[in-house]
């Protein structure tokens, strides 16, 4: 090759190289319908460069065939002959046409047709057969054999036989002339020549118009009136539309646009001829969010005894209705909370027993947002509860300490003061944790324990049950 053939070699591979970039990770339609504009685009320029090296695709008719006549090169022959620096191939011979599947086909997804008519590629939304989706590089798409093409040789060549660098012939047969060479020559009047129309080059339409530019708004102004309007040519287009995501939609009217929403547009050209879609305009519409108020907690009573052994928890939620739903856990008093995730909803008033939390319970609970796009979750509400048994928390170790002097023995409701005492005492015991130490001792004349050892013991089995049927065969003595 030429040095000039290798510098516009080179300058259309950089034009080219484009062609094979393949997008990676998911890709939004206005983003794929953009790198296919720009891989077409550069496609038509070397489809351009290769007609006007003497290149023909007349005889092309699909995306696969304009490829292979791209990546085909001149014969030695016109490489020797031609004058025309561009003998080699014009795109990279890893370059190979996706098709779209019949199911693609059917959807709004950009895709490229090769025009066999204006020769050249054309990007649509839709089409009813599948076109080209992306244009990209593959070892498997290089020829095992290079194309050779003909192409035509242009304006003037060099010389194929003589010496002459261009050929002429010297042998040709000379025609007869007059004897008499006119002294003067009529001249007719030149026909003018036919005025060839040239071909319009396509144009860009402009994206459209929103009125209202995206950014953050007051929660209260949802749902916002967004319009789009058209700034084309009329009757070159028509706009369409779509709202986080969603199908792209014929826009007929003022949009109803939520908050978080982001909104996409694009102008779709009615004449392929004169126009080419426009790029996509695209705006979001956040909202300032609004605080909910945390929710209030009101306990039946705040501690745990023997004539309260449950609490009932009841959550008000003092937000307007609807806005929120209420989310709760509990812990003992000394543990940790569950991670945010894991707390209940809130169904009603629920009760919580001392069987379950001898020392006593910590509630949290907060308002969750049904609407995070409007709306910013509560702060927390916390309470605390305690266990108590007449005045003395049950959370360390306890020496249970009762009168049986003979004035016990009077009559206490259904039974004695004595007998009363000591069921309070029976039923305290199983609520004891087996972590805590605890015994019983009796006083009348003298002190004495129950069990007769002088020591706390484990809450625990054998000695828990033990001590309590111990401590109901004891009876009132005398004297104080």
């Amino acid at each position: 090759m030429s040095l000039v053939e290798i510098m516009v070699a080179i300058s259309i591979l950089g034009v080219v190289v484009s062609v094979g970039v393949q997008l990676t990770g998911s890709a939004t339609s206005s983003a794929k319908q953009s790198k296919l504009e720009m891989d077409t685009l550069a496609l038509n320029r070397a489809v351009t460069m290769y007609i006007a090296s003497g290149g023909s695709l007349t005889d092309a008719g699909s995306a696969g065939e304009v490829l292979a006549k791209l990546k085909s090169t001149s014969s030695a022959a016109q490489i020797k002959t031609q004058i025309n620096p561009l003998t080699s191939t014009m795109v990279d011979l890893r370059l190979e046409a996706v098709i779209q599947t019949d199911f693609e086909a059917a959807g709004d997804e950009p895709r490229a047709y090769w025009s066999s008519t204006d020769q050249r590629f054309e990007v649509k939304t839709m089409g009813g057969t599948g076109g080209v989706k992306i244009f990209q590089l593959n070892d498997n798409a290089v020829p095992e054999q290079q194309l050779i093409d003909s192409r035509s040789s242009g304006v003037m060549e060099f010389a194929h036989e003589s010496g002459w660098i261009w050929d002429y012939d010297t042998d040709r047969d000379l025609l007869p002339g007059p004897t008499a060479v006119p002294t003067s020559i009529s001249l007719a009047s030149p026909t003018p020549p036919t005025p060839v129309a040239a071909t319009p080059a396509l144009s860009g339409l402009r994206p459209p118009v929103f009125s209202i530019q995206g950014g953050q708004f007051p929660a209260t102004d949802f749902s916002l009136p967004v319009s789009l309007s058209n700034p084309n040519p009329s009757g070159s287009s028509r706009i369409r539309y779509s709202i986080s995501g969603g199908p792209w939609t014929e826009y007929l009217g003022p949009l109803s646009v939520p908050p978080g929403a982001q909104v996409n547009a694009r102008a779709i050209s009615d004449d392929a001829s004169k126009w080419y879609d426009s790029s996509v305009g695209q705006e979001t519409y956040s909202a300032v969010l609004i605080d909910l108020d945390p929710p209030s907690i009101a306990l039946s009573n705040n501690t745990f005894s023997t004539t309260s052994p449950t609490i009932t928890v009841t959550l008000t939620d003092t937000n307007a209705s609807g806005l929120s739903d209420l989310y709760y856990d509990l812990k003992d008093p000394s543990g940790t909370y569950q991670p945010v995730q894991l707390w209940q909803q809130y169904a009603g008033p629920f009760t919580v027993s001392a069987a379950d939390y001898l020392d006593g319970f910590d509630v949290i609970t907060y308002a969750k947002a049904r609407d995070s796009n409007l709306y910013e979750h509560s702060g927390d509400t916390e309470a605390r509860t305690f266990a108590d048994f007449l005045g003395v928390p049950v959370t360390e170790n306890v020496l249970i300490v009762i009168d049986a002097s003979s004035s016990m023995g009077e009559k206490f409701g259904s039974g004695t003061r004595f007998s009363t005492v000591i069921q309070a005492v029976v039923d305290l015991i199983p609520r004891l944790r087996p972590r805590q130490k605890f015994n019983a001792a009796m006083f009348d004349a003298g002190i004495h324990w129950t069990d007769g050892t002088f020591e706390l013991h484990n809450a625990t089995t054998p000695f828990t049950p033990r001590l309590a049927a111990q401590i109901q065969t004891v009876s009132t003595g005398s004297g104080t």
